[in-house]
């Protein structure tokens, strides 16, 4: 074979690296003229690096080349249809054999990928919509570093050298969003609703729970419209602190956060926590229903962790380090009884 395996695994590192050092929060307050001629012409550059080098990683599986999406994989079950980013979840969490026609595979269905956001990028970028360009180019790195790392883990798994990347499923992911926005929605709930002699205090309290947020390693990862969102909030809190700090004003711009660290739960829907949450819910309220002592063993409370965000009363639980099952017994019931009713509902198929 042609390709140099190891050359192929720097050209997919050094790429990776320069895809995580592209930070968009620095562009996220630019004027939509600015993001089309610097933003996306810097997201599209990186788009056309991507489609180069995982068209060689393609090449790896020549014989399938013109093969069709659903005949990938053909060393294993087939895969079904997924959007991208659970479709690489499918391959690299849950497949055990890995040859190079495999990794290949990958490189077949990241350039496909690759190509349609890069046409969507070049139409879009034209437009002039702030955050619709921000998304589209937020949605083609995250696409880019999530082909990469599986690529990485990939050329490991099939006997060449070490992955350098770290690969986070998507269920990874979520689960680090929803903790980060476990943590803000609790902090502001611990602030509480400004009272007139503490007001100023506590509303600047609240722009630095929100700034933690922005500044979080995991920003990236966070939904486009809630970092729009979050990005208004912000910017009000600033002009409040630069006017006369109108009490009514002000409250008004607390109730808004208020509601805002309210809609955060609205990630509980991601269809990855949804399947994640039923399954542990349901097995640890089996465990403490029949646990003959009344306290839940450690190994289990680690495992609730899991659920850091998920329900104001869980998370109390949680952060009191309580291992009581009197305690956990009917939290778990009611969690089991809520997620149970969400599958009835046909939110999970």
């Amino acid at each position: 074979m042609s390709i140099r395996i190891v050359e192929l695994q720097d050209s997919v590192f050094a790429l990776a690296r320069h895809v995580e050092a592209i930070d968009i929060r620095k562009f996220e307050s630019h004027a939509p003229t600015e993001l089309a001629s610097e933003l996306a012409p810097i997201v599209m550059d990186v788009l056309r690096d991507a489609h180069r080098v995982v068209s060689d990683v393609a090449r790896l599986s020549e014989a399938r080349e013109n093969a069709a999406p659903d005949a990938m994989f053909a060393e294993g079950p087939p895969l079904p249809y997924l959007p991208f980013e659970r479709a690489l979840d499918a391959a690299v969490v849950q497949r055990a054999g890995w040859s190079l026609e495999t990794v290949g595979d990958l490189g077949f269905l990241a350039r496909l990928e690759i190509h349609q956001r890069l046409e969507r990028l070049e139409r879009l970028a034209a437009c002039h919509q702030h955050w619709a360009i921000i998304g589209e180019c937020d949605g083609a790195l995250r696409r880019i570093r999530k082909a990469l790392t599986a690529i990485d883990r990939g050329l490991e798994r099939a006997g060449a050298g070490k992955a350098r990347l770290d690969y986070s499923s998507e269920l990874e992911i979520s689960l680090d969003v929803r903790r980060a926005y476990g943590k803000l929605r609790a902090r502001v709930r611990s602030i509480g609703a400004p009272q007139r002699e503490t007001f100023y205090v506590q509303v600047r309290a609240i722009g630095t729970a929100l700034a933690t947020v922005v500044g979080w390693r995991g920003y990236a990862n966070l939904r486009v419209r809630d970092r729009m969102q979050m990005r208004e909030l912000q910017r009000r809190l600033l002009e409040w602190f630069r006017s006369e700090r109108d009490v009514a004003d002000g409250q008004r711009l607390w109730e808004d956060i208020d509601a805002f660290v309210t809609m955060l739960v609205d990630v509980n829907q991601r269809q990855e926590l949804r399947e994640h949450d039923g399954r542990l819910v349901h097995d640890a309220l089996a465990k403490v229903m029949t646990e003959p002592t009344d306290a839940v063993p450690a190994a289990l409370i680690e495992r609730l962790s899991l659920l850091e965000g998920l329900d104001d009363e869980a998370d109390a639980l949680l952060h009191s380090g309580t291992s009581s099952a009197a305690a956990w017994r009917p939290v778990l019931a009611r969690l089991a009884s809520e997620l149970a009713r969400t599958r009835e509902g046909g939110l999970i198929s």
